[in-house]
């Protein structure tokens, strides 16, 4: 794939600083929205949001992407409003004004259906761990069972992290979604599965 445009660039170097991760997302998706327009339009991402060369309805341009990926049988709902979403806020980042009420109107994405995801039960969570023989991922996966934490969080635990009297662990903010540090409490047989890392 070509290089993305540059107002795609400057717009995904400022997300990467919060999210490398969420730049990259950003990214993919920015990508197949520039692929969008380079096939039905007579000017580029950068002619729209840079030079402002082409004038074209927003809410027309964004309808027309909906389209697009509607037709593509294998994206659901749900991928097709974040993808919609990341171009509304990148087309933002560049200074269009977007009206909620009017994109509301003007842009009908269709809805997510949310299914309901039953949780690992405690027998399933158990069964797990017995068939695992590598004892650095069962505490990880006895860790995440017992915390709730992301697995990126899990990852990112360091020894100083862990108070074994306290049983708590202090989760950093520079690795969670919400950016801030918060305390999640341990089991005692979590904290002696830990401690057989040491």
């Amino acid at each position: 794939m070509q290089q993305p445009s540059a107002a795609i660039t400057k717009y995904i170097d400022k997300v990467s600083e919060g999210s490398e991760n969420t730049g990259y997302q950003y990214l993919k998706r920015l990508e197949e929205f520039e692929k969008f327009v380079s096939q039905n339009y007579h000017f580029t991402v950068d002619e729209l949001t840079i030079t402002k060369t082409f004038v074209t309805d927003i809410y027309e341009l964004l309808s027309n992407y909906v389209t697009y990926l509607v037709t593509k049988n294998s994206i659901s709902n749900l991928t097709i409003k974040q993808k919609v979403t990341t171009v509304r806020n990148f087309f933002e980042y560049c200074d269009f004004e977007i009206s909620p009420r009017k994109f509301k109107l003007k842009v009908k994405i269709p809805k997510a259906v949310r299914r309901r995801k039953d949780p690992l039960t405690k027998e399933d969570i158990t069964k797990i761990l017995e068939t695992c023989s590598n004892i650095k991922l069962k505490s990880f996966l006895m860790f995440l069972a017992v915390t709730g934490c992301r697995a990126t969080e899990g990852c990112s635990i360091q020894l100083s992290d862990i108070d074994f009297d306290k049983y708590k662990v202090n989760i950093r903010g520079e690795f969670t979604k919400t950016k801030e540090d918060r305390n999640v409490f341990l089991t005692e047989e979590l904290c002696q599965q830990l401690k057989l890392l040491l």
